[in-house]
């Protein structure tokens, strides 16, 4: 019998969680499920801890290559997953017991729907029953918990008014998401190019696709997202480069789609001169990295823009 959901696990060198994680997969109240691990090439206990769990549970089922990144993983498992729903879960993340139980009903009374999404919480190592709202970075391995609601709690029929959201911020953690596999198969798989916001940017272009998103509201389906040093890892530089690019994305996409859509202009600029700021106007070889990614004469604009801001500051010094 063809599996409802396929649960799909990447993982790199998380021995140290994965088995949390498999545990808690096993105790989920929906029972009609394959569990996807991919290895990403692992030098550590993986592999050993996996198979400890499908001697115990056949659903679950091992496949290796060799390491690629956190997106070839995901579509390798995509690939060959079976299910009719995907269920994404990071090897160090855990799902509430009835999330499944709860959302693949929801989804099955909605086939209009392409990708629903749920509540989300982050926890500390070592403290499971935590549920934080949001955290923010404030360096590496330093951060600050807040109870603020970042995960917007609507149901998007207006792909523009989505498109918008998505020029500032993700709807939610990946983990959270149901996804119809049918989904992948029309709008293509992970951009493998991307290091970072890799699920950013996969719903941006599904947004664009015109997949239909919406929150689902349950007190008992939602996912948990591990804080811990492994994953404590502040990278803006490299973020601000892979935004741009994924909003240079959207912006050919409305344009060549003909979309009513306000373009995401203003903030492409801004992180733009951003990134010559963060870098340092003097740094050559990032200079023409953005050029390449933006294009000269809006690379010179951005440029030009940020000298005159630097020379400003400079000349209004007063000792």
């Amino acid at each position: 019998m063809r599996p409802i959901v396929s649960i799909i696990i990447p993982t790199f060198n998380y021995g140290s969680y994965i088995g949390d994680t498999l545990e808690n997969v096993r105790k989920q109240t929906f029972h009609n499920w394959e569990c996807v691990v991919l290895d990403d090439g692992s030098t550590d206990s993986t592999a050993d801890i996996v198979h400890q769990f499908i001697k115990k549970d056949p659903r679950i089922r091992y496949h290796r290559q060799e390491n690629k990144g956190l997106s070839a993983a995901r579509n390798s498992a995509i690939r060959i997953a079976n299910g009719i729903f995907i269920q994404l879960l990071d090897a160090d993340d855990l799902l509430s017991p009835f999330k499944l139980e709860r959302q693949v009903p929801y989804m099955e009374s909605r086939p209009e729907i392409g990708i629903s999404y749920t509540e989300a919480f982050y926890f500390r190592h070592g403290n499971p029953d935590e549920k934080i709202r949001n955290f923010e970075y404030i360096d590496v391995g330093e951060f600050k918990l807040n109870d603020t609601q970042w995960i917007p709690q609507v149901d998007w029929t207006d792909r523009c008014k989505l498109l918008a959201h998505l020029y500032h911020r993700n709807l939610a953690p990946v983990n959270s998401m149901l996804i119809r596999k049918d989904v992948f198969e029309a709008v293509g798989l992970f951009d493998e190019s991307f290091s970072l916001l890799e699920d950013w940017h996969f719903f941006s272009r599904a947004a664009l696709h015109g997949t239909r998103f919406t929150y689902f509201r349950d007190n008992h389906a939602y996912a948990k997202v591990r804080i811990h040093k492994d994953s404590m890892s502040y990278q803006g530089k490299e973020m601000a480069f892979h935004y741009m690019k994924m909003m240079l994305e959207i912006e050919r996409g409305i344009r060549s789609r003909n979309l009513p859509c306000p373009l995401p202009t203003e903030q492409i600029n801004y992180n733009g001169r951003h990134f010559l700021r963060r870098h340092g106007l003097s740094n050559a070889e990032k200079t023409l990295s953005l050029a390449k990614l933006l294009g000269w004469r809006r690379t010179l604009r951005l440029y030009l823009k940020e000298l005159n801001v630097a020379r400003k500051r400079i000349f209004s010094f007063n000792p």
